[in-house]
């Protein structure tokens, strides 16, 4: 149903958040060369660790599910669509795994 219909948002500096959760301005990406890089190419960690730290983060106002896999797990007759590029991909690897 249409009603049930639930937008998330994967994002870099918040990790999973709902569509309107109102955030503050931020510059962070998963690209290794960029000047806003979260996981820059020879930081000894990955995005997918960085991924993983962000869902153990709860900012004030955010709640719910901080992972696909939580998603998943929360609503598993559900179908669950995910739309991302390949460099959210690759952070998202080891969580999408665990959603399957």
């Amino acid at each position: 149903m249409l009603d049930d219909f639930q937008t998330w948002v994967c994002s870099a500096g918040y990790g999973l958040i709902r569509l309107s959760t109102p955030i503050r301005p931020y510059e962070a990406t998963f690209e290794h060369n960029h000047a806003d890089a979260v996981a820059p190419k020879d930081a000894g960690y990955t995005t997918t660790d960085w991924w993983d730290a962000l869902a153990t983060w709860r900012p004030e106002g955010i709640w719910g599910p901080r992972t696909v896999a939580g998603i998943a797990l929360s609503s598993p007759d559900d179908f669950l669509l995910v739309a991302v590029s390949g460099l959210y991909a690759a952070a998202l690897s080891a969580d999408l795994e665990r959603a399957v």
